[in-house]
């Protein structure tokens, strides 16, 4: 059979093959079920663009947060920033009403959060599930509170937890210019304790006395507290998304308002080296991108750098220094080999008719240190899952710990309070060793004395701004 750039060929053969044995009635079924899933998609992909243009300049807006369905009438008042994203504004909307978070949650525009004629902004769970009927929507976090609220009598539509369906009408009541120095989130009025979490939907007076000691309850100063710690996790809206986002659910635990802390201190006093220092502190990975360039680095029979090559790198790969033995073996000499591997996964060195020789990536950065400086930094956070939550806070701590050694503990702690757990209990400190980051960390600078990998990894001062390169990745 001849190949076929018919891109419906597969989904056909896939359709006849499951049609075998059908009855006409069967057959009949499947195909309204495929028109009428034809149409959600359509639908979906047909939503209107009702977002507008954010404004140009700074600006307060004054947003009335009413829980539908709640009697009396449980509502409060917000000043918000306009630049804050939808994400800070669910979590302003999480402060004002006394929930934790626990659930999913969307915005909308013109209708119901769940009509498909709507336009929906979805938090990162819905994307991941990535249902039909969500086709079309857009990331919370790239959007604005202004791109959705900008003239007086404005409004937008919250849920939060899919279940409760606690539905709350935003109204935009107005809007008065800001100054650098004007809060980002703000409580000035309300009424009423909010339904706690998972209470079934209740918002009536009758199931509220059921649940809460005070339903009249309502405390400004109590909201006003929470939405500073807010405020805390906006601060740092300049590193990297991901570990804002990380930082923004563990920000109510101990850990969290340590991780918080110390994302602040990167933000507003980060430890930056000169680019003389930065030449220096990555000498090793020089070394060996100068060997590479020079010919190539030749390698024996069995794959391994030889004996005159090893004795050389071992005086300049930082954990090799204190190595017992002779150091002239690459499977014998565990830093030298480790950070030639090193190299390879940064896609610096490859394997060429038994050389290392330069990557295409490497041939700028072989003459240029800050090229090779931003290079590293680019490639210090894997793509996703474990590795990537992992060394976002492992990066967060070094960057905080500039000629320390670095204790992996409140890094453990924070994955595990994230969720992230190994089939023989808690995220461990033992589980961190893997990470590239680990390995970079140890290796750039000069390392203490004691050997980085007794008592966890040595953050040189260059380390630490290398781990502040990647944690602002705009800079």
């Amino acid at each position: 059979m001849q190949p076929t750039d018919d891109p419906n060929a597969e989904l056909s053969r896939r359709l006849q093959e499951a049609m075998v044995g059908m009855d006409s009635a069967q057959i009949s079924d499947l195909a309204r079920q495929l028109l009428d899933r034809g149409a959600r998609i359509a639908r979906a992909h047909a939503r209107p663009e009702l977002r507008r243009p954010p404004f140009g300049q700074p600006g307060v807006l004054r947003v009335r947060a009413e829980l539908a369905e709640s009697d009396p009438l449980i509502w409060r008042t917000l000043d918000v920033r306009n630049d804050i994203s939808l994400v800070t504004m669910h979590r302003a909307l999480q402060a004002a009403f006394s929930w934790q978070d626990y659930h999913l949650y969307r915005f909308a525009l013109g209708g119901d959060p769940f009509d498909v004629t709507s336009q929906v902004f979805l938090c990162a769970q819905d994307l991941e599930e990535g249902a039909i009927e969500d086709q079309g929507g857009v990331p919370v976090e790239q959007v604005r509170i202004d791109e959705l609220l900008q003239q007086p009598g404005d409004t937008a539509a919250y849920i939060y937890d899919y279940g409760d369906n606690w539905d709350v009408l935003l109204t935009l009541e107005d809007v008065q210019p800001a100054t650098e120095r004007t809060p980002a989130l703000v409580a000035v009025a309300g009424e009423r304790a909010a339904p706690p979490e998972d209470s079934d939907g209740a918002a009536d007076a009758a199931s509220l006395a059921v649940i809460l000691d005070d339903p009249e309850r309502f405390d400004l100063d109590e909201i006003n507290r929470a939405l500073s710690a807010e405020a805390d996790v906006l601060s740092i809206q300049a590193l990297q998304p991901r570990l804002v986002y990380l930082l923004g659910v563990l920000r109510h635990t101990d850990v969290g308002k340590d991780c918080v802390a110390r994302a602040q201190a990167v933000v507003t006093q980060p430890v930056r080296i000169e680019p003389a220092e930065r030449a220096a502190a990555l000498h090793a990975f020089r070394w060996f991108l100068d060997r590479a360039a020079a010919g190539g680095i030749p390698l024996t029979s069995a794959g391994y750098m030889k004996p005159v090559d090893v004795e050389a790198a071992s005086t300049v790969v930082p954990g090799a220094r204190d190595w017992i033995g002779k150091r002239n073996r690459e499977d014998l000499t565990a830093p030298v080999y480790g950070f030639r591997l090193l190299l390879q996964d940064l896609r610096l060195l490859r394997k060429f008719k038994g050389s290392l020789l330069l990557t295409r990536l490497a041939v700028t950065a072989q003459q240029d240190p800050s090229r090779l400086w931003e290079l590293i930094a680019g490639q210090l956070v894997p793509d996703d899952g474990f590795e990537r939550d992992a060394t976002l806070l492992l990066i967060l701590f070094a960057a905080t710990s500039p000629d320390e050694y670095l204790s992996l503990r409140g890094v453990a702690q924070a994955m595990s309070m994230l969720g992230w757990r190994y089939a023989d209990g808690p995220v461990g400190e033992h589980h961190l060793r893997d990470l590239l980051a680990w390995e970079i960390l140890c290796n750039v600078g000069e390392q203490s004395q004691e050997r980085a990998h007794d008592r966890g990894p040595f953050v040189s001062r260059a380390a630490a701004a290398l781990a502040v390169s990647a944690l602002r990745p705009t800079e």
